[in-house]
């Protein structure tokens, strides 16, 4: 199978690298590639050195086969393997053409800070963030059953670690500066590796605000529970923030067949917690409907800004489109009834179940302070927990590497290979 290995990388290489190039030349005037950037040792170095030590091994491997120099591994060396083989190589084959086909003139090999190209969201891209990575894995198993030596099993292992630091610490970051509320958007509707769904509950955001639905923390959990199963999700592995903590945690400890693991950011069973000044005011008669009236633009963004200076403009401008008067009303009568430690009843079943869980929180939350994130550990003994100094609320948003570095590998830990999921 060597032959056939050496000519179907060739075919490849041909189509999806040398073709492509060319075509971007012709219609943009630019060949779209961006080389190995970065200083040595950066991430952005490390994954562009790794694409070509996979690019290399992966040629070598059928070439060293044919020399005798490296036979193949005979378990892995067998007439399924080999069909299989080139049914997953044209696969991704396809599936690489399409994706390049989908980017237009938005295709690059590398990213460059200076350049802003469009945000790809159709075709392959309104299934999964990153299908040009996804099909040249299937491409590439391909040829490792093609030619299953040591030197193809290194330069696949070489291309995984290479995609995953190439997504997770350049391009992701990179498209999230640039693209801001739009990136942030489309993250939050394709999932890069497991199906992920985010929906607003009721009275936020864009869901529908009843005046006459009873806003508390408990019918926050049913409406949590509704959506679920109009979803048909039977397991969920909840990544939770500020309300959406108490929605989350009360679902859990009531459905425990169908709660699998947690990602807790500036919320959680709180223990001794006293509501921060604005929930506090909130909670007044007459103060807080006044406070939900007369909130303006200007007077909220100097609020967030005094309490969250670090967050970005294009993510204040977000949190204002979906804090209508509504969703003011509606914050004040939940913040009415829910007690700060309302909660701390959850503690010893969600104890009882002792689910996997990270806790992420920022060392300069101004609503719920970081002593609360190694508390959750009365709810989830062996509980992760990150505490990001400098950070404040919301973690993800002002430090969006640092917390990808530990949320994304912690769901892979629990959602296992891609056969399990």
């Amino acid at each position: 199978m060597a032959p056939w290995a050496l000519a179907l990388y060739a075919l490849y290489l041909a189509l999806a690298f040398v073709g492509r190039t060319l075509l971007q030349l012709r219609t943009t005037g630019s060949t779209g590639f961006k080389g190995i950037g970065g200083r040595p040792g950066s991430a952005e170095w490390i994954g562009g050195v790794l694409f070509v030590v996979a690019i290399l091994l992966g040629l070598a491997a059928p070439v060293l086969t044919l020399a005798g120099a490296m036979q193949p591994f005979a378990v892995l060396d067998g007439a399924v393997g080999h069909a299989l083989g080139f049914a997953l190589f044209f696969l991704g084959l396809a599936g690489t053409l399409w994706a390049q086909v989908a980017m237009g003139a938005s295709w690059r090999i590398g990213v460059d800070e200076a350049e802003t190209t469009d945000l790809v969201t159709a075709g392959p891209f309104a299934w999964v963030r990153n299908p040009i990575f996804s099909a040249m894995i299937l491409t590439s198993f391909g040829l490792v059953l093609l030619v299953p030596n040591v030197a193809v099993l290194i330069g696949f292992a070489a291309l995984l670690v290479a995609i995953e630091v190439q997504v997770r610490l350049v391009e992701e970051p990179y498209l999230l500066r640039t693209h801001e509320a739009r990136y942030a958007d489309y993250t939050s509707r394709v999932g890069r590796f497991a199906r992920a769904v985010a929906f607003d509950l009721p009275g936020l955001g864009r869901a529908e605000k009843p005046r006459d639905w009873d806003y508390g923390i408990g019918m926050y959990a049913s409406a949590t529970a509704a959506a679920l199963d109009a979803l048909g999700i039977r397991r969920a592995h909840l990544v939770m923030h500020d309300l959406g903590g108490g929605a989350g945690l009360l679902w859990a400890a009531s459905n425990p067949g169908a709660f699998a693991s947690a990602v807790i950011m500036g919320t959680g069973v709180l223990i001794d917690y006293r509501w921060h000044l604005l929930a506090a005011l909130w909670r007044k008669p007459v103060i807080g409907d006044a406070m939900a009236r007369l909130t303006n633009r200007r007077g909220f963004r100097i609020t967030m800004r005094h309490y969250n200076p670090a967050l970005p403009d294009w993510f204040l401008d977000q949190l204002w489109e979906d804090y209508d008067l509504a969703t003011r009303r509606a914050m004040v009568r939940m913040y009415r009834a829910s007690p700060p430690s309302g909660f701390e009843r959850l503690a010893p079943m969600l104890r009882a179940l002792d689910r996997p869980a990270l806790v992420l929180w920022g060392g300069r939350d101004p609503f719920v302070p970081p002593e609360q994130a190694h508390r959750q550990r009365k709810s989830f003994p062996h509980a992760e927990v990150v505490v990001l100094e400098g950070r404040g609320h919301w973690v993800w948003i002002e430090d969006p590497a640092g917390a990808a570095e530990r949320i994304v590998p912690f769901l892979e830990r629990q959602l296992g290979p891609p056969a399990e999921r």
